[in-house]
């Protein structure tokens, strides 16, 4: 409900003065509360591990000149992925709370940079979980049946992602998601491929490193 509907209740409906003065103040309490939120703390958040993805970057750079050149395309990658999640969670935040400050109903707003941010999530995401299902792969000499069912989940995460994204591009504000409420149970679906895809790397890698001392591993890259 945006603020000029609650206006339009009170102008309309005239309920107890005592009522009015509570409820716009709680409310304005409540919009302090996640302006100040999201200046104070999202923004120093965002600096510092904006700063932490260059020194890592620049480590990377200085430190694995030999890596392969597929190697440094997935880092290169990953960090473009992240800078442009930063780029696009940055500008989100700004807009809330400086381009359009003041103005209370633009909080129900979906930016293009919030579908931004999430894109670029997915895509890293994918990127990352694809070259951890390649180090198992060689960490286990090439056993496709460890390798087979994450990379189905992985690639299940990111067509589930993106399907949400392009469900995101319909609706302009938070309270139109009734509109796409029949796709809400495929967000639950790429939630639960996350889960799987999180326990399931875990078990692998703990299959091959732990249990598979006798593999004559090859190097890892």
């Amino acid at each position: 409900m945006s603020l000029s509907t609650i206006h339009e209740f009170f102008l309309f409906a005239q309920p107890d003065p005592m009522l009015v003065i509570v409820i716009y103040s709680v409310g304005a309490f409540e919009i302090a509360v996640t302006i100040a939120s999201l200046l104070f703390g999202g923004e120093p958040a965002l600096r510092l591990f904006s700063l932490m993805l260059w020194v890592q970057f620049w480590k990377y750079a200085n430190g694995y000149q030999r890596d392969p050149w597929y190697i440094k395309a997935i880092v290169a990658t990953v960090f473009s992925g992240n800078l442009f999640h930063q780029v696009c969670l940055n500008h989100s935040l700004y807009t809330y709370t400086v381009t359009h400050w003041g103005d209370v109903d633009v909080l129900l707003s979906i930016p293009w940079s919030f579908l931004g941010l999430v894109t670029a999530s997915g895509c890293v995401a994918f990127v990352v979980q694809s070259f951890y299902v390649y180090r198992i792969w060689k960490l286990s000499n090439g056993s496709y049946l460890l390798i087979f069912p994450l990379a189905a989940i992985s690639m299940a995460e990111f067509i589930v992602n993106m399907y949400a994204v392009d469900a995101g591009r319909r609706i302009t504000v938070y309270t139109e998601q009734v509109k796409i409420k029949d796709k809400y149970h495929d967000y639950s679906s790429g939630f639960a491929c996350i889960l799987i895809m999180q326990h399931g790397s875990t078990a692998d890698n703990y299959h091959t490193v732990h249990l598979g001392q006798d593999y004559d591993r090859p190097p890892i890259l």
